[in-house]
């Protein structure tokens, strides 16, 4: 059975769960007007994310992310992901110059789990080689050594070439997806079945994509992936929690400004 990788979201679950810890005492002002800042912030990058991991597998859909290059991520958004364009000229396997990596991506799509190892060990190297085969190619050049390297590094940063997400029902994942074996396990994966473009998006898949993709019996989905349920169903409270202490902290933020001292005046009206 597929295992997914929750390297993101037990990160960000640890956070959530210290934050729950100390939820008596953020209902007072913590550490004046930065403690606040400090949550509201806080609440800001953690929220969304814990929603949209939660979402995820509470409703039975599975992300992902392909790294391409911006002029073919247009022909991916406006066509799908097509097996017919594995192994392209353009693509990331040329540019590393690998006969073997270009057989072995013939008529397949690839793609990678959206979390940090897929978007950053797979997807973002692919996207930075691919964009640097693409400004090759459009020079009549071939990539050197060095730029193959430097594109990979840049890849691994997010920096170069596009990222494209998606989100299909879990179960059919599984189905239509085998482990990449050029690539880590239960991260990469690869398939010989399109991908159509009301699956994918600019960037990361957010919830809209979720529910769009979201598994056609639910409880079904739940006998078959309690763990998996339950985890989802964490990460969603979570985010309840986190946008509940967020505006608190937004509420005494406002009402601190509206309380401040006239210049001079020392005393701070409670």
């Amino acid at each position: 059975m597929m295992r997914v990788t929750m390297t993101g979201i037990e990160l960000l679950a640890k956070a959530a769960a210290a934050y729950a810890k100390t939820a008596a005492e953020l209902d007072k002002p913590v550490g004046g007007g930065f403690g606040d800042a400090a949550i509201l912030g806080g609440t800001v990058l953690a929220a969304p994310r814990l929603l949209n991991a939660g979402a995820e597998r509470a409703l039975g859909a599975q992300r992902f992310v392909h790294g391409t290059s911006p002029l073919a991520a247009k022909s991916i958004l406006n066509s799908g992901l097509q097996p017919s364009f594995g192994g392209h000229s353009s693509g990331s396997s040329a540019a590393a110059d690998s006969s073997r990596y270009i057989d072995q991506s013939k008529n397949r799509i690839h793609v990678a789990l959206d979390n940090i190892a897929g978007r950053r060990l797979v997807a973002g190297p692919h996207a930075a080689l691919a964009h640097a085969q693409q400004d090759a190619l459009a020079g009549g050049k071939k990539l050197s050594f060095e730029e193959q390297v430097n594109a990979f590094r840049s890849g691994l940063f997010g920096r170069g070439g596009k990222i494209v997400g998606g989100a299909m029902p879990y179960e059919a994942f599984k189905q239509v997806m085998e482990q990449d074996p050029d690539h880590f396990q239960h991260i990469a994966f690869r398939s010989n079945q399109a991908i159509g473009p009301a699956q994918l998006s600019s960037g990361r898949a957010g919830l809209r994509q979720i529910i769009n993709a979201r598994a056609d019996n639910i409880l079904q989905y739940l006998k078959k992936n309690p763990l998996r349920f339950a985890g989802g169903a964490g990460a969603l409270g979570l985010a309840g929690l986190a946008m509940e202490q967020g505006g608190k902290a937004a509420t005494r933020l406002v009402s601190r400004g509206m309380s401040t001292p006239e210049p001079g005046n020392d005393k701070v009206t409670a």
